[in-house]
C-alpha cells in the first residue's frame, strides 16, 4: 500500500489522471468556443477575402470590425447572400459580404449594352419586320 501512496504523491494516481483529463477537456472547450468566418469585399478590381477568428456568438458587426475591411464604407451586410444586420449572430464557416452601393444603375447598363449591340448588328437584322437572307416569300 505504501507504493500506491507514493505513486499518488508524485501525481501518477488515478486522481491525477482524471485531473489531467479535465484540463484537456477544458482546452477543447476553449477551442470549440472559437470560430472562423470569412469576410468578403467585392470591388471593380475583383473580390477580396479575409479569414477572421472570433469567439462563439460573435456578430456580423464584430466580424467586420475584426477584418481588414473595417474602414470600408458598406451599405449593408449579407451572410451567405442573405441580407443581415450588424447584430446577426454568426456560426462557424459563415461568409459575410460587405454590400456597397452600385456604381451603375443596372437598367442603364442594360440599355447601353443593347444600344451598343444594335449598332454592331448587320443592317439586314435591324428593325422589326425586316427580311432575312435566304428567306423566300411565296
Amino acid at each position: 500500500m505504501n507504493a500506491v501512496g507514493a505513486a499518488g504523491d508524485d501525481g501518477n494516481s488515478d486522481d491525477g489522471a482524471a485531473a489531467g483529463t479535465d484540463a484537456v477537456a477544458d482546452a477543447g472547450a476553449d477551442y470549440a468556443a472559437d470560430m472562423r468566418v470569412e469576410v468578403t469585399l467585392t470591388t471593380v478590381a475583383g473580390a477580396e477575402c479575409d479569414q477572421v477568428d472570433l469567439p462563439a456568438g460573435a456578430t456580423v458587426g464584430e466580424a467586420v470590425a475584426a477584418s481588414r475591411f473595417a474602414a470600408e464604407d458598406a451599405l449593408a451586410y449579407a451572410v451567405h447572400g442573405q441580407v443581415a444586420g450588424s447584430e446577426y449572430a454568426l456560426r462557424e464557416g459563415d461568409r459575410v459580404d460587405l454590400l456597397r452601393p452600385l456604381l451603375v444603375d443596372p437598367k442603364d447598363a442594360r440599355r447601353q449594352r443593347a444600344n451598343t449591340q444594335s449598332d454592331a448588328r448587320p443592317s439586314h437584322v435591324q428593325g422589326a419586320g425586316g427580311s432575312f437572307p435566304n428567306s423566300e416569300s411565296e
